[in-house]
Order: C-alpha cells, then structure tokens, then sequence
C-alpha cells in the first residue's frame, strides 16, 4: 500500500542487498602472539646524490606486536637475505614460528603455496632460528598484509619529499 517509484523500490531492494551475492571477507587467519612473521621485498626509485637509483627494499613484520623492520638494498640475493633476517632477528631479539613469504625463489626451490619445497640451505638457516618457511597461495598476497603495509608506509611517509646522498 505504499506508493513509491520504480528507482526508489530499486535503491531500497540493492540497499536490501536482495538478489546480490555477499561478498564474503578473505580467509581469516589468527593473530596468536609469537606465531608468526612476514617477509617481502619490493623495489624503488629513490635519489641517491642527484640520481634516480633502483634499490630493494626488505620488510619484515611481526605479526602479533606489529613490530616492522625495514632495509634498503642496491641488489638483493638469497645471501642478503639471510643478512637481513640475522640483523632483523638480532635487533628484535624475538623469532616467531613461522615465516609467511611469497613465493619468492630466494627461500622456494619449487612449487608454490602449500606445495612449496624449500632450498635446503633455506631450511637450514631458518632451523637456526627457530622458525619454518611458510609460502601463501599464489592469489593470496592478503595474506602478508601486515608487510604489504611496510611498503605503503614507506612509499606514503618515509620517502616523499626525501633526497639521500649515500645508500648509509
């Protein structure tokens, strides 16, 4: 018994969300303290003494503490890689169970996802830590977006309006 037009029977049916699939939220990992960290690297162009310098940035993040740790690199390598993780480690002082990365041929021998094997010295390297490689489902980079959030940071804070004259 309402008199209503076609448009305003048509907001008030998608506001209802009548006829539209949910959009469901990604999968939902816990937040358990001391059980996991994230790594990736990404790169920039960054003014090095008056030059644009392509350099590496690596990023680690804590997950439950939020604690973040990042270094800018010329190149990067599976040996810098171990580099960053010992300075990282060392200044934290803390290692969480597991390391969720993509599935970056630094740490991954081969396969993606779940179904990732590890170089042995990879393995070998993180047992001395404490902690195991875990690679996410290709896809699924939400699931290190805690260091997906170093890089905004940097990208939106730390370099605007910054010139370096030197990598140090």
């Amino acid at each position: 018994g309402i008199d209503a037009g076609y448009s305003t029977v048509t907001k008030m049916i998608r506001d209802a969300g009548i006829g539209q699939k949910q959009n469901s939220r990604c999968h939902q990992f816990p937040d358990l303290p001391g059980e996991e960290m994230q790594h990736d690297t990404t790169v920039y162009s960054v003014k090095i003494n008056g030059e644009k310098t392509k350099v590496v940035c690596s990023g680690i993040y804590l997950r439950y503490s939020k604690m973040r740790y990042i270094k800018f690199y010329r190149t990067f390598n599976r040996f810098r890689m171990q580099c960053f993780f010992d300075e990282a480690l060392r200044y934290w002082k803390y290692t969480a169970k597991r390391c969720v990365i993509d599935n970056t041929n630094l740490a991954r021998l081969h396969g993606t996802g779940r179904e990732a094997v590890f170089h042995p010295e990879m393995i070998a390297f993180a047992k001395q830590y404490g902690f195991e490689w875990f690679a996410h489902n290709i896809g699924h980079a939400n699931r290190k977006a805690g260091t997906e959030r170093n890089f905004w940071t940097t990208e939106t804070n730390f370099l605007p309006g910054r010139t370096f004259v030197s990598m140090e």
